[in-house]
């Protein structure tokens, strides 16, 4: 008899350990990882500031050489405006992004919008995984789809309205999944001053994700002592 329970409280031991190790082992699979990170909100006053960008690169001339506009589609162009553009370099682990920011007429409207690339790094070439454009900012979230980070890309609409997408990498190259507007009102000013802000807000969102902060208003100065 006693070697019977002995038995059974082994076997219970042994049925416990198997699954707090099958838990464990699913908690620690890149896919499920992958599924929880995606829920989080998007902090998209984040993808604004330059530590979402990764740092400030001079651009390899290869990849110089695959932008290089042509001159006939640029507004009266300088020397250097075929390839002015801006260039970062995003880490995640073993992975390397080069990030292209145009910055000249021959690659940006006159409302700032510019074209925009992204480039993955392997065995020292450069393969396109985005090419877009109506680019006026952007910005790397933390999580991660197929093994690339998510970026958000910011178009200017007017001076109300900050159009904003959520673009994920589908495993071949990145393609936009959803987006949405920040919305800002200002007060008027006398005298033709400049107009103060009054207060923002998060409108057509069309993703299952919450953008935060989803409303805003400027922080009340406190009053000066006497």
């Amino acid at each position: 008899m006693a070697d019977q329970l002995g038995s059974r409280k082994l076997l219970k031991t042994f049925l416990l350990l198997g699954l707090v190790s099958v838990a464990a082992s699913l908690l620690a699979s890149p896919a499920l990882c992958q599924s929880l990170t995606s829920e989080r909100p998007i902090l998209w006053k984040k993808t604004l500031t330059a530590a979402a960008k990764g740092t400030r690169i001079s651009l390899p001339k290869a990849i110089l050489d695959e932008i290089e506009a042509d001159p006939d589609n640029c507004l009266d162009p300088r020397p250097g405006d075929t390839v002015k553009a801006d260039g970062y370099r995003a880490r995640r682990r073993n992975l390397v992004l080069i990030v292209v920011w145009g910055k000249s007429s021959c690659f940006c409207s006159p409302t700032g919008n510019c074209q925009f690339w992204i480039f993955q790094s392997r065995h020292g070439k450069y393969e396109a995984v985005l090419q877009t454009g109506m680019v006026r900012e952007f910005g790397f979230l933390p999580t991660a789809t197929n093994g690339l980070p998510d970026v958000v890309l910011w178009s200017h609409d007017s001076g109300q309205r900050f159009p904003g997408a959520l673009w994920k990498f589908n495993g071949r190259e990145y393609a936009a999944e959803c987006s949405w507007e920040i919305v800002s009102s200002y007060k008027d000013v006398a005298n033709g001053g400049i107009a103060e802000w009054e207060e923002s807000h998060v409108e057509s969102n069309s993703c299952n994700l919450k953008l935060i902060p989803e409303r805003e208003k400027p922080k009340r100065q406190d009053t000066p002592r006497k």
